[in-house]
C-alpha cells in the first residue's frame, strides 16, 4: 500500500512538473531529468554543489558535453565580482590628485550659459509651439556640443525657419574675439557690435552639423526690407528677386534673423534702465537697476510692462550712424551740425521702449497680443516672504508684425523663440495670378493654286482669234481712207 501511495505521489509530481513550462515550451520535468543525468554521469560526488551550475548551463546552451563544456559557476561569479570592484574603483570613487598609482584627475570643461530647454519646453507647450521631448533633449545635447566646439560665452536656441526643401534650426550665441573677415564694406558693423552683436549657427536637422552664418552688412538689411523670399533651406542657393539681392540665401537669412531679433526680443519692466547722458538726455546704453524688481504674474499681464531689449535698426541698416563726412566741393559744416542733420533724417528710437506703443498696421489695433493660459489661481508662498503669493499661469506674448515670434512667461522666468517663415506681415498683399489663355488663331480661307495654266482652253483661243481678226480689218480700212 505504501508503494502504491508513493507511486501515485511520484506520478502527481511528474504531472505537476510537466505543467510548469517556460516561454520556449520546455517543461520542468524534462529539465530536471537532464540535470540529474549530467550530475550522475559527470560528478555525482559534488552533485549538490554543482546543481545550480549545470542547471544554468543547460538553460543557456540547451545541451552539454560531459565535462569540457561545463560552466564553472563559482569561478564565473568570482570573475564578475572582481570586474564590479574594478569598475567601482575606476569610475565611481573620487580620486585625489597626486595619489600614488593614480593618474591626475582630468577636470571637465566649463561651458557657457545655456538655458534648460526641457524646462522651457513646458512653457512653450502652452503657446502651442515647440518640439517633442525627445527632439528637445537631442537639441539641447547638440547645443552643448556646439558650445564646447566654438567656446561660446552664451548660447541659446533661437528658433526655426521653414524652407521649401528643408528647414533651418538656428542657434544664437556670443563668442570672445574671432577674426574679422577680409574685404568687408566700410559701413559694416564689426563682429560683436551692432547688428552683428550675436553670432548665428544653422543646421537642417536636429543633431546635424552646425554651420556659422556670415555677418550682415547694411546693404543686405536694406534690400531684405524690399523683398519677400521663401527660403529653400540651401545656404548657397541663389536669391532670385526684384530688386536684385546681391548675395546667397545665407546672407538673406542672416539679414532676416537680425531684423527679427532686434524687433522681438523682450524683457519685463523693472530690471534694466537707460543710462542718462548730460543735460538729462536719454542715452543709447542700458544698465541693470540698482534694485531690480522681479517680474510677477500680476505685473507681466499688461503690455505696458514688456519692453524692447535690443536697440532698433535704423533706416541705414545699422544700430548707430557712421561719423559724418564733409561733401567735396561744398561749404564746410561743423561735424556736430552734420550729425544732427543725419539723426533728423534717420532718428533713433528710445531704448527700453514699451511694446504697447509700437505702431501697428492700419488694419490691426495693436502690434502685439497677450493671453494668459493655465491655472489662474494665486497660492500663498510664505517660504519666500510673508504675504507672498505665486501663480502657475503662463503669459503668451506674440508679435503680429512678425508672425511666429513668441515670448512666454511663468513663475518669474521668460523665454523667446521664433518658428515661422522669416517674413514680416505687410499691408500690401501681392497675389500673382496666371495670365489669361491665348486665343487660338482664326480659321482663314482655303488656299488654292494661282490660276496660270500653260495651255489656254479652246473657247478662249477662239475668242482671242476672233478679236485679233477684227483688229486687223479695222487697221486695213484706216489705211485705205488715208
Amino acid at each position: 500500500k505504501m508503494k502504491k501511495n508513493r507511486g501515485e505521489s511520484v506520478q502527481k509530481l511528474e504531472e505537476l512538473l510537466e505543467k510548469s513550462k517556460n516561454d520556449q515550451g520546455d517543461d520542468l520535468y524534462k529539465h530536471m531529468l537532464k540535470v540529474m543525468g549530467h550530475l550522475i554521469a559527470s560528478d555525482p560526488a559534488n552533485a549538490v554543489d554543482r546543481f545550480e551550475e549545470i542547471s544554468f548551463a543547460l538553460k543557456v546552451k540547451g545541451e552539454l558535453a560531459q565535462e569540457g563544456d561545463m560552466w564553472q559557476y563559482k569561478q564565473l561569479a568570482q570573475d564578475l565580482k572582481d570586474w564590479m570592484d574594478f569598475c567601482k574603483k575606476e569610475y565611481f570613487e573620487l580620486k585625489k590628485a597626486g595619489d600614488e598609482g593614480d593618474e591626475e584627475v582630468q577636470e571637465t570643461a566649463t561651458l557657457g550659459n545655456i538655458p534648460d530647454l526641457l524646462s522651457e519646453r513646458k512653457m512653450f507647450e502652452w503657446a502651442g509651439i515647440g518640439f517633442s521631448e525627445e527632439d528637445t533633449f537631442l537639441l539641447m545635447k547638440s547645443l552643448k556640443k556646439l558650445a564646447q566646439t566654438v567656446e561660446a560665452k552664451s548660447l541659446r536656441f533661437w528658433g526655426k525657419i521653414y524652407g521649401r526643401e528643408q528647414d533651418y534650426y538656428i542657434a544664437e550665441g556670443q563668442i570672445e574675439g574671432g577674426a574679422e573677415e577680409e574685404g568687408l564694406p566700410e559701413d559694416q558693423e564689426g563682429k560683436g557690435t551692432g547688428v552683428n552683436q550675436f553670432t548665428y549657427w544653422v543646421c537642417n536637422k536636429i543633431g546635424g552639423e552646425w554651420t556659422s552664418l556670415p555677418d550682415v552688412n547694411p546693404t543686405q538689411i536694406k534690400l531684405a526690407r524690399m523683398i519677400k523670399h521663401v527660403f529653400t533651406g540651401v545656404l548657397n542657393s541663389k536669391v532670385i528677386t526684384n530688386p536684385f539681392f546681391k548675395g546667397e540665401e545665407k546672407h538673406l537669412l542672416r539679414a532676416q534673423i537680425a531684423r527679427i531679433t532686434h524687433s522681438t526680443t523682450l524683457i519685463p519692466k523693472g530690471i534694466h534702465k537707460v543710462v542718462e547722458e548730460e543735460e538729462g538726455k536719454k542715452g543709447r546704453e542700458i544698465e541693470m537697476e540698482e534694485e531690480p524688481k522681479m517680474p510677477t504674474y500680476q505685473t507681466t499681464q499688461d503690455l505696458d510692462n514688456w519692453l524692447h531689449y535690443l536697440p532698433s535698426i535704423l533706416d541705414c541698416g545699422r544700430i548707430t550712424h557712421l561719423p559724418p563726412q564733409q561733401e567735396e566741393g561744398a561749404e564746410e559744416v561743423d561735424p556736430e551740425e552734420l550729425q544732427k542733420r543725419i539723426e533728423a533724417k534717420d532718428p533713433f528710437e528710445d531704448r527700453l521702449k514699451p511694446v504697447s506703443i509700437d505702431v501697428p498696421f492700419q488694419s490691426y489695433p495693436k502690434s502685439w497680443s497677450i493671453k494668459t493660459l493655465g491655472d489662474l489661481t494665486s497660492y500663498k508662498e510664505e517660504s519666500l516672504k510673508p504675504g507672498a503669493t505665486t501663480c502657475y499661469a503662463v503669459h503668451v506674448i506674440q508679435s503680429l508684425l512678425w508672425p511666429g515670434s513668441c515670448t512666454v512667461f511663468q513663475g518669474g522666468k521668460w523665454s523667446s523663440m521664433y518658428i515661422g517663415y522669416g517674413l514680416k506681415c505687410d499691408e500690401k498683399k501681392y497675389y500673382p495670378i496666371y495670365p489669361p489663355e491665348v486665343n487660338a488663331d482664326p480659321e482663314g480661307p482655303l488656299e488654292h493654286e494661282e490660276p496660270n495654266p500653260k495651255d489656254l482652253p479652246e473657247e478662249e483661243e477662239k475668242k482671242e482669234g476672233e478679236e485679233g481678226g477684227e483688229e486687223g480689218e479695222g487697221q486695213e480700212e484706216e489705211e485705205e481712207n488715208q
